[in-house]
């Protein structure tokens, strides 16, 4: 399987439950996401001055070619549009997980 985490800053916060609901519209509309979840942030990290994300994505797909096929899909490419402008800073990994045997 294969798995992208993105953590993601607005540039304005009251943009995160329309981007949120966006994110989530996405994931029931692409057939390639396996699993999907979208989260709202906690701040609990705030009050020692480390950065926040407003929300955060985690996706897992069969593979890595999933993955690239749904980044170019329609669905990514409507949401991208979208959110785009409202957007600050991502900070995205990648990575495999190993099958279990």
């Amino acid at each position: 399987m294969f798995r992208m985490i993105a953590l993601v800053r607005l540039k304005d916060d009251n943009d995160v439950d329309s981007v949120m609901a966006a994110a989530r519209e996405m994931i029931g509309r692409e057939p390639l996401i396996k699993s999907g979840h979208v989260g709202k942030g906690l701040r609990l990290f705030e009050e020692y001055g480390v950065p926040h994300a407003h929300y955060s994505v985690l996706l897992d797909f069969e593979d890595e070619d999933s993955w690239r096929t749904y980044v170019a899909n329609e669905p990514h490419q409507t949401f991208d549009a979208l959110a785009a402008d409202k957007v600050e800073t991502v900070v995205a990994t990648q990575y495999v997980i190993p099958e279990l045997s």
